[in-house]
């Protein structure tokens, strides 16, 4: 599996340079409440991160382990009935993110000592820690597959917060401070997309997964491509005409039509800072 996870909430890291608030206590509460399920969805989480931890473990709860089961069921809970236009506060989001960017990190990185980490810079560490990463990620991709797709869909309702927030932002509050946090979102979505067409390619991966993660692009595609510049749209197009050609006739055709739509979505206040 050529791919390495660059993190489901790289987008949401940087929710605290922008500045984003809380929505005012004056706001009327939405109907119905769009925070219902995160409480789970972390309770699920945490157990897990808990059992990843637990000492002399030989191995990370696979799908079928009881920790692991209910927070995939969380997971998938979740990216079906998360709204990116009636999505619940930043906070909430950026948790939820944070929680499942957590749950990839700690099955991709299995393995490996925190000293090494600290070396990855090195490219002889560096090509250790890509082997490793990708072996973990086969290993364990019954759980991995689901918490990516939730770290999409996350992702692409905290572009829309973000994008509202910073529409309504007078200029002159538009410090460099939010600006460099601007640029990480726009990196962060695109290693996020990058590595969801990463794995896609990978011939290995059985033809339902592909669809799972196909379905998943077709629903929060314009939304992170929002952010993008023009160049880093133009390159994520041909990648993923390439990433097409690999692909099964109907698949083809479902990722051929998301390359024709980059260049048809807006340019949003992140795109064109």
């Amino acid at each position: 599996m050529r791919m390495r996870w660059l993190g489901g909430a790289v987008a949401l890291a940087v929710l605290g340079l922008l500045g984003a608030a809380p929505a005012s206590a004056a706001d009327p509460a939405p109907e119905p409440d769009p925070s219902a399920g995160f409480s789970d969805f972390m309770t699920a989480g945490d157990a897990l991160l808990v059992a990843i931890g637990a000492p002399g473990r030989p191995a990370l709860p696979k799908a079928d382990d009881p920790v692991a089961h209910r927070f995939i069921a969380e997971a998938e809970t979740l990216t079906r009935s998360l709204k990116v236009d009636h999505a619940p506060s930043m906070d909430v989001l950026q948790a939820a993110c944070g929680e499942s960017s957590k749950v990839m990190v700690a099955y991709e990185m299995s393995g490996l000592e925190p000293s090494i980490l600290r070396n990855a810079s090195d490219p002889k560490v560096a090509a250790t820690v890509r082997v490793t990463a990708e072996k973990n990620l086969r290993r364990y991709f019954d759980v991995v597959l689901p918490t990516m797709l939730f770290s999409l869909h996350c992702s692409a309702a905290s572009v829309i917060s973000i994008e509202d927030f910073l529409a309504k932002l007078p200029k002159a509050e538009m410090t460099d401070v939010r600006i460099g946090g601007a640029h990480k979102v726009q990196s962060g979505s695109l290693h996020m997309l990058q590595g969801m067409l990463s794995v896609l390619s990978d011939p290995a991966l059985p033809s339902g997964d592909k669809g799972r993660i196909i379905a998943q692009l077709e629903t929060d595609w314009d939304e992170m491509l929002l952010v993008l510049p023009s160049q880093s749209r133009e390159g994520l197009r041909s990648l993923t005409v390439q990433v097409a050609l690999r692909l099964e006739r109907d698949q083809r055709v479902r990722l051929d039509a998301l390359a024709q739509r980059v260049g048809k979505v807006r340019c949003g206040v992140i795109c064109a800072i």
